[in-house]
Parts: C-alpha cells; sequence; structure tokens
C-alpha cells in the first residue's frame, strides 16, 4: 500500500523517517483516474473497494477537485469496527473476517463516498500493508496529525479537477529504501489521437508529468494521450528517483478503423473490438493485465493497459480497464417453461472464489427466496443448484446472489438475471397467451446449431460465433472458452428474445397457438431473425394470418372493420381498374366495409380510418372479426405452409441441404408436435421443389 513520509521536528533538526514495505520486490504502481471511486462528483478515494488480511493497514486517501473547495476536510466511518476499523487519518486497520464499508465525508458539504473493504485470513499472525506510524508518539509532526492528537477530520488533499492521484502501492515492514524507478520503455513512438500507458515499477507513489501538455498530456496514472505531432518528455517521480520517458508522436494520414477507444471488462470476461481496415493486426500494451488476439479482449487480471490495431501505415488505440470478476457467470431455471407444482431448478455458475448462493424470485402474485444446496466442481467453475416447486403460474424473474465467505455480504451482477415460466395450460392447449419454449424444443434448436465454446466464424454467414449459434456483436461482452453447461446458460438468455417477439407477434395479431407450434416459429425466428414472421412483407406474415376461425363475424358488412392483406395495393375512386387511384395501401391497412356486397362482382366499397372513401380489389380485403378467437394456427392452410417454410433453406441464392431438413423438422413440429431430428428422412411425405433450383426437391 501506499507510502507515508513523516517528517518530524526535533530539537530544531529536521529528521526525516521513511518507513517502507514490500512485496518481496518492487510493485507496480499503476493507476487510472476511471479506477477511482466517483460516488459524487467532487470527492474521489484512492480505492473503492480493499481486500486485506487480517492484521494489515491501507491509508484511505480522499481527493476533492479544486472546484469543490480546497480547504474543506474529510472525516472517515467504519460500518463496523470489528472488521476494519479507520482512524480520523484514514488508516484503515483489518480487524476481524468479514466486510464492511468506511464512509468519507467532506466537511461543509453533502459530498460522501465510500470504500468497500473485505477482510481475509492471514497468512501470518500480522502483516503490516502500510504504516503511517513512527517509533514515537510525543513529538508533533508537521504535515498530519499523528494518531495521539484527537482530532476528527484530516486535510483533503487537493487535485486539479481532472487529475486524481496515482494508486496507493503496498509495502512491507523493512526499513525504507526507496528503489529506482523502473519502465517498461525508455522511448516510444505513437501517433495523434492514440493513447500510451507508462508503465513503471517502483516501491512508492509515483507522479507523471508531461513537458509539453500541447504534443502529449499524461494522468496521473500513467495514461497519455498524443494530440498533435512533436516530442514530450514524461517524467516519472518518486519521492527520492525520477525518471523520464521520450515520446514522439507522429501524424498520420492513414485512419485505422476501430469500433471502441476505450472499455471496461470485468477480469475474466472477452471484449469483441472490430476494425473493419484490411489487414489490420492486434497487440495488447500489457498482456498480463489485457490479451488480445483478432480484436478478442479478453481481461486476465485487475488493471489498465492499452490495446493497438495497427496496419504499416497507422494505428489506432484502445483503453482498457480490467475491472474485479463479476460475482454470477450465468443464471438460468430448468424447465424453461413448467408446470404448476412441477420442481425447478435454479442454477448459477461462478468462479471458484464464491461460498454460497441463493435465489430470489418473484412473480407479479409471488415471491420466494431458496439457497443453493448443491455446489458441482465443473471445469475451474462452480455449478450451483436449488430446487422448489412452485404453485402459482405466471412469469417468475430470478436473480441470483453470490459471496465470498460467511460473513461477507451478498452480490449479484447482470448475468444472474433469469426468467422461468410457469403455466397452468397444457401442451396441445391452444392460447394467445405468453409461451416460453419448452426444453424439448431448446434442445432441438441447440442440436441443429451445435456448441461452439470459444468464438469462430460462421462457415456459411461469415459472422462470428460463439455458444450455440449465438452471434457476436461489436461491443458485446462475454465469456470466451465456456464450458457446455455456460454455454447452454447463454443460449437460454439468447432464446428469452425470441421467445417473447414470437409471443408478442401472435398475441398482437389475435393468434391462437399450441405448445409445439410456439417452439417452431421460435427455432424458425432464432435461425432467420423474428423479423421472418413479423415483417407485413413476409410470405410467412400472410400464411399465418390467414389461420381465421370460421363464423358469422368473419363476412363482410357495412361497419364491419377489415384490414389490407398484401402491400402496394391500391385504393381506387371506382369499381374497376380504369378508375382512378386514390392512394397506394400498405398491408395491414385498417378500413371499414361500408357495405357487405360486392361491386362489378369483384370490388368493395370501403373507408380507411382518415375517412377516406374508395373501392378495394375483394382479393386484397380481410375481415377482421370482433372477439379474441380471430386467428388460430389449426387453421393454417397446410399447403401453403409447406409450401412457404421450406422455402427458406437458401445463404443467398444456394441452396444449403441443411437447411431444408431444418425446415423439414420444423414443419414436423409444428404440425405433428414430432421434435425428432430427421428431416433429412422427410417421414411425413412433404411434397416441394425449390423455386430457384429445380434440382433442390424432397
Amino acid at each position: 500500500m501506499q507510502r507515508s513520509n513523516l517528517i518530524i521536528k526535533i530539537s530544531g533538526i529536521l529528521l526525516v523517517f521513511i518507513w517502507f514495505f514490500s512485496f518481496f520486490a518492487a510493485v507496480s504502481c499503476f493507476a487510472l483516474a476511471e479506477q477511482l471511486n466517483a460516488l459524487s462528483e467532487d470527492l474521489y478515494l484512492s480505492a473503492s473497494s480493499l481486500t486485506l488480511k487480517k492484521g494489515e493497514t491501507y491509508l484511505l486517501h480522499a481527493i476533492v477537485s479544486s472546484s469543490a473547495g480546497a480547504q474543506n476536510a474529510a472525516s472517515f466511518l467504519s460500518g463496523n469496527s470489528g472488521i476494519a476499523s479507520v482512524d480520523s487519518k484514514g488508516l484503515i486497520t483489518a480487524a476481524g473476517l468479514g466486510e464492511t464499508k468506511i464512509t468519507v465525508t467532506l466537511a461543509g458539504s453533502n459530498k460522501i463516498a465510500v470504500c468497500s473493504v473485505k477482510v481475509m485470513a492471514s497468512d501470518t499472525e500480522k502483516t503490516t500493508v502500510m504504516s503511517t506510524t513512527v517509533p514515537t508518539t510525543t513529538v508533533p509532526v508537521t504535515t498530519v496529525p499523528v494518531t495521539t492528537v484527537p482530532v476528527t477530520t484530516v486535510p483533503v488533499t487537493t487535485v486539479p479537477a481532472a487529475t486524481v492521484p496515482a494508486t496507493a502501492v503496498p509495502m512491507t515492514t523493512e526499513a525504507i529504501k526507496e528503489y529506482p524507478i523502473k519502465l517498461s520503455e525508455t522511448s516510444a513512438s505513437v501517433y495523434s489521437g492514440n493513447h500510451y500507458f507508462v508503465a513503471a515499477e517502483c516501491a512508492g507513489k509515483l507522479s507523471f508529468q508531461s513537458s509539453n501538455s500541447e504534443v502529449a498530456t499524461v494522468t496521473s496514472g500513467g495514461v497519455v494521450y498524443a494530440k498533435s505531432a512533436g516530442k514530450a518528455i514524461i517524467t516519472v517521480s518518486s519521492a527520492t528517483h525520477k525518471t523520464s520517458c521520450t515520446l514522439s508522436v507522429i501524424n498520420t494520414q492513414y485512419n485505422i478503423n476501430l469500433s471502441h477507444t476505450s472499455i471496461n471488462v470485468p477480469k475474466g470476461k472477452t471484449f469483441f473490438l472490430e476494425s473493419k481496415t484490411d489487414n489490420v493486426k492486434w497487440k495488447s500494451g500489457n498482456e498480463s493485465v489485457a490479451y488480445v488476439k483478432n480484436g478478442l479482449v479478453e481481461g486476465k487480471k485487475t488493471g489498465v493497459a492499452v490495446v493497438t490495431a495497427y496496419t504499416q501505415d497507422g494505428a489506432r488505440t484502445c483503453l482498457v480497464n480490467i475491472s474485479t470478476a463479476e460475482p454470477i457467470r450465468f443464471a438460468y431455471a430448468t424447465p424453461n417453461s413448467a408446470s404448476v407444482n412441477e420442481k425447478i431448478q435454479f442454477v448459477a455458475i461462478t468462479d471458484k472464489t464464491r461460498s454460497s448462493v441463493k435465489f430470489e424470485v418473484k412473480s407479479k402474485t409471488d415471491s420466494f427466496s431458496v439457497t443453493a444446496s448443491q455446489k458441482i466442481d465443473e471445469s475451474g467453475t462452480y455449478v450451483w443448484i436449488a430446487e422448489k416447486k412452485v404453485s402459482v403460474s405466471g412469469v417468475y424473474e430470478i436473480t441470483a446472489y453470490s459471496k465470498q465467505n460467511s460473513t461477507a455480504g451478498w452480490e449479484t451482477c447482470s448475468d444472474g438475471k433469469a426468467s422461468v415460466f410457469v403455466s397452468t395450460s397444457s401442451r396441445t392447449t391452444e392460447t394467445n397467451e405468453q409461451r416460453y419454449c419448452s426444453d424439448e424444443g431448446i434442445a432441438f434448436i441447440a442440436d441443429y446449431e451445435g456448441f461452439l465454446p470459444s468464438v469462430e466464424m460462421d462457415i456459411l454467414a461469415n459472422v462470428p460465433n460463439i455458444g450455440y449459434g449465438v452471434r457476436i456483436y461489436p461491443g458485446d461482452v462475454f465469456y470466451n472458452g465456456m464450458t457446455k453447461r455456460e454455454g447452454y446458460a447463454h443460449f437460454l438468455r439468447v432464446v428469452k428474445y425470441y421467445e417473447q417477439q414470437v409471443s408478442d407477434f401472435f398475441s398482437s395479431k389475435n393468434v391462437k397457438y399450441n405448445q409445439n407450434q410456439f417452439d417452431s416459429m421460435v427455432s424458425f425466428s432464432y435461425n432467420l431473425g423474428p423479423g421472418i414472421l413479423t415483417s407485413s412483407s413476409s410470405s410467412m406474415n400472410t400464411v399465418l394470418l390467414s389461420s381465421y376461425e370460421t363464423g358469422e363475424a368473419l363476412k363482410p358488412d357495412a361497419g364491419v372493420s377489415g384490414y389490407i392483406n398484401a402491400c402496394y395495393v391500391n385504393l381506387r375512386q371506382g369499381p374497376s381498374l380504369s378508375d382512378t387511384v386514390i392512394r397506394v395501401m400498405d398491408k395491414d391497412t385498417q378500413f371499414s366495409f361500408l357495405s357487405g356486397k360486392l361491386y362489378e362482382s369483384d370490388w368493395y366499397n370501403i373507408q380507411l380510418t382518415d375517412g377516406t372513401k374508395g373501392y378495394v380489389y375483394k382479393d386484397y380485403a380481410s375481415v377482421s372479426a370482433n372477439g379474441t378467437s380471430l386467428r388460430s394456427l389449426k387453421n393454417v392452410d397446410t399447403y401453403s405452409l409447406t409450401k412457404t417454410l421450406l422455402q427458406y433453406h437458401h445463404v443467398g441464392y444456394t441452396c444449403i441441404k441443411g437447411l431444408l431438413n431444418r425446415r423439414v423438422d420444423e414443419l414436423e413440429m409444428f404440425l405433428y408436435g414430432d421434435y425428432k431430428r430427421d428431416g433429412s428422412n422427410n417421414k411425413y411425405k412433404f411434397e416441394f421443389t425449390c423455386a430457384s433450383n429445380w434440382y433442390m426437391y424432397i
């Protein structure tokens, strides 16, 4: 932790005693403004979270920007002194195992910042990480009060609003010998508009300064931004030593494309950086912090690194901050769609630092908490399982929490979110209410997609995929190198989007459906995108929405509502093709029939919602019947569905036999509830010939 220099004035003679601690070697002094706690606008702390061993100490610095007032002082308060105490100068002492918070308040204002402290068991009886004491308590200190002086606040270090101090460095209980500063490079060339990280090693606090801020600026953590062509000397200083790195900034005429220029990645996760520049190469300024390959940036350990995309003509950088690992890697429930009173397994996956997991589960009418009773050691992770029967139907939102020891607090993150659907409906019940994909449907999709533990390019679509056909986009943050269970959990999270899209589409169109019809369309949408159903220009949209229930309400009559069932349909002044076109109507344009009779045998007289009247050809006018049972997928025309669904087996203009087999299986699922993957056998004897390639048929 950070070294303190105490200057003691004794009998008019200035004696400087410097105490230091090291972890058997000099420790890197890396810091970045983004790493500091900024819970309030103007008050910052030198650490937002700490992990100490019992007996260790840490001096917590409070920093206030000049805009907040340089004369204010900070007071420190521990939430539990039995775990970690704090004195008036901010010296934290790890007293007992557990977690607590240190609250820092800025005097004379409402500025508050918090540092979370976790205390772990000590390897030895006591290891002091940092000390601010000297072997005397009777001599006054010229800079800050010593521990024997009764004070309640300590002056806050004031820095310019845009800067923050370097991170404190751990030390051990040896007498201080200020080690020389070691730089990874003493000279470097950087293209303008890019970042560079001055990697420095030293046993004490470091400061950084640029000789020419017009050429390059540097933060207190050593992050350089190259502004314009020229040279700048970046000076790195400790209390007793000084060294420098000469930076040459070069203007480039060639722009390297990069999707992001600064990112945050939790440890263990991967970020997809994309460059659309041809023949780009990648490198990391610190591979022990952030490793990069083909634009995939993996967080190896907490810290800062600069990732560069470059060619022989230029470069572009991305500033990478690797934060702490997340408390939950994945969460899900099985079955995905459960029946009332069926046993549900709640599953969470964590790294191996976690000691327990619980699940908070709630619907609109029910809620409960359940603690994981099973723990499975699986390929470097822990899999946690809890079980419970649920007696009330509905959609249940799940939040998984974990903690690192028995006295630690519960933690969660966005990856700890999941959901499960509990239904009173059977698989064959027709409904236009919400459904989730069944486990059989999910297994069917997963089988066709195949499993990729790490990112690979899809050989057909030429896009990066991972897990069970999950596409990776620039800016996505994910776990690369997943177990099969993690891939399944990741897949379930993505399937939720397609479930919702299909369910919303059917509900909005008053379409009733059963479980196998729903599963079939989720698989179809997962493979081709939900627009294949929802777009009014899609032929599948037309086939599915033609599944009307029979009844008197479907007959056109005066005042009955209707809609246009095709695209680009003409509304004419009279009942013939020779009459003037009043308007070209889109599919799903709403209207009312002015009468139920046909004019000139083929034309309906209608009125649009804005009052416009005219004639439309009978084949393009459909009735919107009153009532909730407007459509049912049991009424879909089998011939039209077969011809239309099987046509979606192309990549570009190329027929793909594997896609045709998948369409056959989806058709078998839709019509017969058959989930077996054997489309190549065509056991139901569907007849089909590809419209664009006559040789592709079944």
